[in-house]
């Protein structure tokens, strides 16, 4: 049984790594921790283009120093069209390989890192592909009219992905 921990971090300031830290040596190794790291304006081109890699760079350092276990999110819900990651499939796969790449620079593997894919319950883009734009429920009907953009398209691969996450809103 294992006991998880989920802290959620907009970028990942020096700050917060010593916030975690913190959790860490109160709360030990021995527990599970969810780190969702939201790359807040950051499109996935600059994303994909390393515009946030200080962040993810200066936690997956701590992951492999802290030698305790991580379940990790990032750039969630992108099958909506209300985070600036969203909109741009290719560059989000490239983001998303980008990503898992630096953790295994760092030296983390799966037995000390998960990447959570973790999309939105219902395809929501905007027309036209617009940031928080008029939004369309891009089922497989309207997918076929439209070809809108859905989860699928986002899906970087079974190598880069180790769970999968939905956020289900319940209004």
């Amino acid at each position: 049984r294992y006991q998880i921990i989920a802290l959620i971090f907009d970028t990942f300031t020096a700050s917060d790594a010593d916030h975690l830290q913190r959790a860490i040596d109160t709360l030990w190794k021995d527990r599970v921790y969810h780190i969702s790291i939201s790359p807040f304006w950051l499109s996935a081109k600059q994303i994909a283009n390393g515009e946030h890699d200080v962040s993810y760079k200066r936690f997956f350092e701590l992951a492999k120093k802290s030698e305790a276990k991580f379940i990790f999110r990032t750039m969630h819900e992108m099958n909506g069209s209300w985070y600036s990651w969203s909109g741009d499939p290719e560059n989000f796969k490239k983001a998303w390989k980008h990503i898992h790449e630096l953790s295994r620079k760092t030296g983390l593997s799966q037995s000390s890192i998960l990447f959570v894919f973790s999309s939105n319950s219902q395809d929501l883009p905007s027309k036209n592909w617009i940031l928080n734009g008029e939004m369309i429920f891009c089922n497989p009907a309207a997918r076929s009219r439209t070809s809108c953009i859905a989860m699928e398209d986002y899906y970087p691969g079974v190598e880069y992905v180790d769970l999968m996450g939905i956020t289900l809103y319940n209004w």
